[in-house]
């Protein structure tokens, strides 16, 4: 059941296009790519965009590619269908219709956030759906299955449960109507998202409105916070156990291996036959590999599995081979960094200030990650010629020496910000150096592995371009989801990522002019006005880098055995 949404764009605009809506206002409606996914859940219209003809078209192609592999390889794909989000002038196309404007989503204004929809009870929400389905499967086929999110992350216009049920019956009867063998499929993420709202009469209401089985809901972070026991099930309703772990890429060490390798088989045995699977919901890939290889293997097991034989057996399938001390390394994290959760936003990628959150750092005891490192240093004294081959290997070692570096940059952090609050002008200079530094160390050894290069992201975008617009596009998308997350920091370092380059010439800049500005205020005895700070650091660094045609290292650099030993050394102090 993978989620199969590319090239949607050219059917919503075949329909729209229909209905009497002119290509220009599509064109202003429609975000960029980078953007796309919070288009089509309602959240965010135009930031980003326009999309060209070009790029319509051209993921209409990739997605003939991509429903033929899935086909191929038996898998049945989730596909779009319409949600009831409308541009803005269909309003006035049509008067009598009941569209109402959803609140503004996350910090965005009205420029660019709250959506227009079409409730599901109005005759021309049928009449959209059988139009979108009837193109949709014109084009590429159906496998009946589709995803419908009408309020992701937004309040509904009315909160009677008489109306929330007419709704979730509106939906269904509009699918039917077109397929008699339409499934709805349905994130879960709404329930737990706004519980103020979604009390469990609501819920209720949405869910019981249909027979049993006319709807299959993702419990979408069912490994952290799963709403089905809040839910009674979703009474009834069949429901699959996904694991979210991941929020916007964010790296660290991090994820629930406890809670994998019991919650499946708990749900399974206490939810009435309700669950019917295991799925992945991450919204990135390229970190945490260990928790994601587990919640796979707990779709087909009987039983939980003994952990730390589990682990051992995990590192020869990854790596080729068998090594006692990379295994205790493995070991050494599951009860400290896989028994904690994604920190809010990691204190190095936030807009610098002091006082952070104690979520923002890192969030176990580091005595274990001091294990680990010190297991993979002897590891790497007597590396074996499949090991030091091994680019899997090399890829979890610098993962991991980043998490220790970013564990040091914590501590130097805390010393610089006891220096600022007894106004010893000499001591934050000093210390300013040295956390800068381990920012160098860090950006140098990141540099040594292609997966985490901010250059090959950014060239990965510019290569969809089929003109030099698309281009510029697609390399501001790439950039400014990365960092700044809308016009001005909507959702500022949501999907910030520790890579090379990002950190040299975003999260350095940032702290550098950070620390100047401490300094200044310092040295003239005035008090550090932050709202200043964070308008000039937009001026200066956040803003101009969404733009940047910086060129970014796309080869690695280095090699990652040999700098993790050098930082070993080096850090030695703090191991």
């Amino acid at each position: 059941m993978p989620l199969a949404f590319v090239g949607q764009e050219a059917i919503t605009q075949k329909v729209f296009k229909l209905l009497g809506v002119s290509d220009a206002e599509l064109a202003d409606w429609f975000t960029g790519p980078a953007f796309l996914p919070w288009f089509r859940m309602g959240n965010l219209v135009r930031w980003g965009g326009p999309l060209s003809q070009q790029f319509i078209r051209q993921q209409v192609k990739l997605q003939h590619r991509i429903l033929s592999s899935m086909r191929a390889y038996g898998m049945t794909p989730v596909l779009p269908s319409f949600s009831g989000h409308v541009p803005a002038g269909l309003a006035q196309l049509y008067p009598k219709a009941n569209i109402t404007k959803l609140s503004l989503w996350s910090h965005f204004t009205s420029k660019y956030s709250g959506t227009y929809y079409l409730s599901p009870t109005d005759p021309l929400y049928n009449r959209i759906v059988e139009l979108f389905i009837q193109k949709y499967t014109e084009e590429f086929g159906t496998d009946h299955l589709y995803n419908i999110d009408p309020w992701n992350e937004m309040v509904p216009s009315q909160s009677s449960v008489d109306y929330i049920a007419n709704v979730s019956k509106g939906i269904m009867s509009s699918l039917r109507s077109i397929d008699p063998k339409a499934i709805w499929v349905l994130q879960g993420w709404m329930f737990s998202y706004n519980t103020t709202f979604w009390t469990t009469q609501r819920a209720k209401a949405f869910l019981t409105a249909l027979p049993k089985g006319d709807m299959i809901v993702l419990d979408l972070a069912a490994e952290e916070k799963p709403v089905y026991p809040k839910l009674n099930s979703y009474f009834g309703q069949p429901f699959i156990f996904c694991m979210l772990n991941n929020y916007g890429g964010r790296m660290g060490l991090y994820g629930h291996v406890r809670n994998i390798n019991q919650g499946v088989f708990i749900a399974r045995d206490n939810s009435g036959h309700a669950m019917i699977g295991t799925g992945l919901s991450m919204e990135a890939t390229g970190t945490n590999y260990i928790v994601y290889e587990l919640m796979n293997e707990m779709h087909y097991k009987k039983h939980p599995v003994v952990l730390y034989d589990w682990i051992g057996n995990y590192t020869l399938r990854r790596y080729g081979f068998s090594n006692r001390d990379i295994q205790m390394a493995w070991s050494s994290l599951v009860d400290t960094a896989y028994g904690s959760i994604s920190p809010s936003k990691e204190f190095l990628i936030a807009r610098p200030a002091w006082n952070m959150s104690s979520l923002a750092f890192l969030r176990y005891n580091r005595s274990s990650l001091v294990q680990c490192v010190n297991y993979i240093e002897r590891a790497l004294v007597n590396i074996s010629y499949i090991g030091y081959q091994s680019t899997l290997l090399r890829h979890d070692i610098v993962d991991i020496w980043r998490e220790m570096l970013y564990s040091i940059l914590s501590d130097k952090y805390f010393v610089l910000q006891k220096s600022v609050d007894l106004s010893n002008l000499t001591m934050f200079r000093e210390l300013t150096k040295p956390f800068l530094s381990v920012l160098d160390d860090m950006n140098t050894l990141m540099m040594s592995h292609h997966s985490f290069l901010l250059g090959n992201w950014v060239r990965s975008a510019e290569r969809l371009a089929l003109n030099i617009l698309d281009k510029y596009l697609f390399r501001f998308n790439s950039l400014n989801q990365v960092t700044l997350w809308g016009p001005n920091g909507e959702v500022s370092d949501y999907a910030g990522k520790q890579w090379a380059d990002l950190i040299e010439s975003y999260y350095k800049a940032r702290w550098s002019l950070f620390f100047k500005y401490n300094e200044i205020s310092m040295s003239q005895g005035v008090r550090f006005n932050q709202s200043i700070f964070l308008a000039d650091l937009y001026k200066y660094v956040e803003e101009p880098f969404s733009w940047t045609q910086q060129q970014f290292v796309t080869e690695p650099r280095g090699d990652s055995f040999s700098l993790a030993r050098q930082l070993h050394t080096k850090y030695r102090d703090y191991l």
